[in-house]
This record gives structure tokens, C-alpha cells and sequence, in this order.
């Protein structure tokens, strides 16, 4: 069935994989550095039994307020809505200031998070791209996105249409005159599973979007696996799928193929390749790890796409298209840091094929 690796990831900066809805004020008890997620139904027992449910009801449904303002306004000790059985879970807080909206990090059905193999193989399957079309050359592909971006769109696209527009770049077809689907993804052939469950504890740190000239702007809770933390997973190539490809095109499918295999080497040739972008965008303020790659939220444009492969004036005429208030002579003009100035999401891989 083809290579098979047993991975090792360890958390170098604190990782977000973000999962859906926020956490509100109301929905979450502080105390201390710790916050504590309340299960509803057991929170609403306890402040039926104290009359204060009705009161509770207005507070939530207005979007204001503090869960942990409510309480102690009205004499409760936090001690009695901490007891086990009360919350879902707790996370250390690294952060000052009051309660604010929490992003949560995706989790198991036992509220340990973990990384969906799907974040993983998004990584090295954009890492795999650029290794195959910076060995091939990648004039085809670039004609490709040339000739897109010279049929205007009838109007200006919603930011949020972006990634479904730009993704199509990076499906190379490898079996042309099919049109592209999971069927004919050679990239069926690369297959990555979940990591297992971090079973420490969940933080949650603040992330600050920081503009190139105006600086600090739109700070964010988010809930994070901490840096230290070692999780394992797998990859594996699926000769069986591969060999569907190399039938239809031998020489494109094996040269692919070799780059399959060679999935680390690809990771670490195009991580060094969005550091040097980054750097000289930034004039070398970015504070980078000595890490293999970046995972998680908050990447950013060259990290998620293959775009340190096209022109200048590509890059700035998808820049045009989809981001019309970031004018100027440099893209991208924000990035996502902890508020220590660091990078959020930077990974180290020890891999070990079985």
C-alpha cells in the first residue's frame, strides 16, 4: 500500500486550529488565571434554585454582561458553581485584562483538542505543489493564473471568495481533459491522519492583527495547544492510487510521486522560501522560529497559497481583485502575532518511516 511515516509533531509557538462559534462572557466563569466553560443546563439548575435564572436569561440574550460579574453582584461564591459535574472543561489564561469573546480551538467529544488531518495534508499537500512546479518550472501553471487574472471578474469578489478562487490554482491536473474533482485529485494519493488528543492543559493567549504602518489593531482571545506540547500522527503514499495516475500520464505522475515521498524535504524548502518572502516584506521585524512549518489560523496569504511563486504584478493584481483597502507597494500589509511578537502555530516534525 505504499510509504508510511509515524510522525512526531511538537508545538513550537502556541497553535490555534479554530473551531465554530466564540465563547461569550456569559458562558464562562474566570477565576484566577483559569476559566471555566459552564455547562448550560447545569448552570441554569443552579441559578433556578438561587432565583436568579429570569435575570440570567435577560443578560445572555442582550450579549452583554459577565457571567462572573452576574455571579458575585449577587453574593454567589465561585467555589459553589466550580465543583465537578458544573463545567465542561477549564484553560489557563495567559492573557490580562477583562472577560472577552473566546475563538475556541477545535476539540474531541471529550474537549481535548486535537489537529485534523485535513489541517495537516492542506500544509504539505501546498508544500508538495511548490516542490513539483519549482522542480518542473512552473511556466504552465503560472499561464494559468495569468490568464485568470486577465478576464476581470463583471464585479469586485467578496474577500471571503478568495480561497475557493485561488485554490483552484494549485489542483495541477495531471489528467488533462477531465474536469477536476476528488476523483481526480492525484493528491488522493497522499493521505495524513488525525494527531492524537493533547491531553495537558488548553490555554488561551491573544492574538493582535499588526499592520506594517499602523501597527497594533484587533486584539483576539483565542484558545490554543501550548507550545511543548507532542502530538503524533501518520503519513502514508497510496501506491494503488498513484498507480491510477501514472497510467494516465507515467512521466508527470512519477516525478509527483517522487515529490510524495519526499514530503519533508518539500515542507522545509517552502517554509524557507515564505520566511524570505515574509522578511522582505517586513524588513526583517518578523521574530521566526527555527521551525519546520506553520499550522493553524492566521497564517496568512503566502503561507496557504502558492503565491512565492508568482510575479510581483500577479501578486499585487490578486491583491486589487479581493483586498481593495490594502493599497500600497507591499502585500500582505497585516500579520497575526502573540502578544509576546511571535508567530502563532510554528511546528517542528520528527518523522521516522515504518
Amino acid at each position: 500500500m505504499g510509504k508510511r511515516w509515524k510522525c512526531k509533531l511538537e508545538v513550537l509557538t502556541p497553535l490555534h486550529i479554530g473551531s465554530e462559534g466564540k465563547i461569550l462572557p456569559t458562558q464562562y466563569v474566570l477565576n484566577g488565571d483559569r476559566i471555566y466553560v459552564m455547562k448550560p443546563e447545569k448552570m441554569s439548575e443552579y441559578l433556578i434554585s438561587r432565583g436568579l435564572f429570569d435575570e440570567y436569561v435577560r443578560l445572555a440574550r442582550e450579549g452583554r454582561g459577565k457571567l462572573t460579574e452576574f455571579l458575585t453582584k449577587y453574593g454567589v461564591r465561585l467555589e459553589e458553581v466550580l465543583k465537578e459535574g458544573m463545567f465542561y472543561y477549564s484553560a489557563r489564561r495567559k492573557v490580562m485584562g477583562g472577560e472577552k469573546e473566546i475563538m475556541p480551538c477545535i476539540k474531541n467529544p471529550f474537549f481535548k483538542p486535537y489537529i485534523p488531518g485535513s489541517t495537516i495534508k492542506g500544509m504539505l499537500r501546498t508544500a508538495v505543489m511548490f516542490r513539483y512546479l519549482d522542480k518542473e518550472g512552473p511556466g504552465l501553471w503560472i499561464r494559468k493564473v495569468r490568464e485568470k487574472l486577465n478576464r476581470p471578474p463583471q464585479k469586485k469578489p467578496a474577500p471571503k471568495k478568495f480561497d475557493d478562487d485561488f485554490y483552484l490554482f494549485d489542483n495541477f491536473q495531471l489528467v488533462d481533459g477531465v474536469r477536476w474533482g476528488p476523483n481526480t485529485d492525484i493528491f488522493r494519493a497522499l493521505k495524513v491522519s488525525d494527531t492524537g488528543a493533547w491531553d495537558g492543559e488548553i490555554e488561551i493567549w491573544e492574538l493582535r492583527v499588526v499592520h506594517v504602518k499602523k501597527g497594533e489593531q484587533s486584539p483576539m482571545w483565542v484558545e490554543v495547544i501550548p507550545e511543548g506540547a507532542v502530538l503524533e500522527f501518520e503519513v502514508w503514499v497510496d501506491d494503488m492510487v498513484l498507480e491510477y495516475f501514472k497510467r494516465a500520464d507515467r512521466r508527470r505522475a512519477e516525478r509527483m510521486e517522487e515529490c510524495m515521498l519526499n514530503w519533508m524535504d518539500a515542507v522545509r524548502e517552502f517554509t524557507g522560501r515564505v520566511n524570505e518572502k515574509m522578511q522582505k516584506i517586513w524588513n526583517e521585524r518578523l521574530r521566526l522560529e527555527d521551525g519546520d512549518m506553520r499550522l493553524g489560523w492566521g497564517k496568512g496569504f503566502f503561507w496557504n497559497t502558492l503565491g512565492v511563486l508568482l510575479e510581483e504584478s500577479q501578486v499585487m493584481k490578486i491583491r486589487n481583485w479581493y483586498y481593495s483597502r490594502s493599497r500600497g507597494d507591499r502585500f500582505p500589509l497585516s500579520v497575526r502575532m502573540l502578544e509576546d511578537g511571535r508567530l502563532p502555530g510554528w511546528v517542528n516534525l520528527e518523522c521516522l518511516e515504518s
